[in-house]
């Protein structure tokens, strides 16, 4: 348990602790120990876009439950959104692999797989089956 009272993963922990660099600084440290505990999925993804490349490999043990965290968040809340978008927010390498994604979470989206993912429709997740929103 942290002075903050937050409870950060121990194999967070752990390898943050071996870092020994400066330059990172403790105040850093625990903003990305902070993103993933709380889980806070936007502070999260903000972290990863500016993280090094150490920082990556850490952070990158989280990505798929902070992005599932974001989706679920996404579809309680009803959120209409484009793909374009969450494959920026949330960090993929192409519209492709974040509806390739959603499919696989369990998440459908009404209409062409090809106008949502080149924009021409609104990407509007709906939950099925094993998806629980």
């Amino acid at each position: 348990m942290s002075a903050d009272g937050l409870a950060y993963p121990r194999i967070l922990v752990s390898l943050l602790n071996v870092i020994d660099d400066p330059a990172i600084g403790v105040g850093r440290t625990i903003e990305i120990a902070n993103s993933i505990s709380v889980p806070m999925f936007k502070d999260y993804f903000l972290e990863l876009k500016k993280a090094d490349y150490l920082e990556a490999c850490l952070l990158y043990c989280y990505v798929h439950s902070m992005r599932e965290h974001a989706i679920r968040a996404f579809a309680r809340a009803k959120f209409t959104t484009t793909a374009d978008f969450l494959k920026h927010f949330l960090a993929f390498d192409s519209e492709n692999s974040t509806l390739t994604y959603l499919e696989y979470l369990g998440y459908e989206f009404g209409g062409d797989r090809e106008k949502i993912k080149n924009g021409e429709m609104p990407l509007k997740l709906e939950a099925k089956g094993s998806a629980i929103a």
